[in-house]
């Protein structure tokens, strides 16, 4: 598989190789865990998926979800309205899977 790139500060990942989240002890788990995260980020027309790393997601203020102005707040590479439709509906294994979702193209 090729490399993914973090929406939030661009830096690529390789997904297959596993890494131990180490940014706040206790939140997650210390076995290793995927590179990236995929993140559910309410907005007016919806929920977008924000595919970041692990020092992105440290900085976010993840309850269960995050909202487009805490997005747009921290000048991501993706912006909200580029930011992939989230699909709730994609089997479990697929839903959080970074490699499911891709920036939409530019408007122009």
């Amino acid at each position: 598989m090729s490399m993914l790139s973090c929406f939030g500060c661009g830096v690529e990942k390789d997904p297959a190789c596993k890494e131990v989240y180490t940014f706040e002890p206790g939140r997650l788990t210390d076995d290793p865990t995927d590179p990236l995260f995929v993140v559910e980020c309410q907005g007016v027309s919806g929920y977008r998926a924000v595919v970041v790393c692990h020092a992105c997601f440290s900085k976010l203020d993840v309850d269960l979800w995050i909202d487009e102005a805490q997005w747009q707040a921290r000048s991501p590479r993706v912006p909200y309205c580029r930011c992939p439709l989230f699909v709730p509906d994609l089997p479990h294994d697929r839903s959080w899977d970074a490699a499911t979702y891709t920036p939409l193209p530019e408007a122009g």
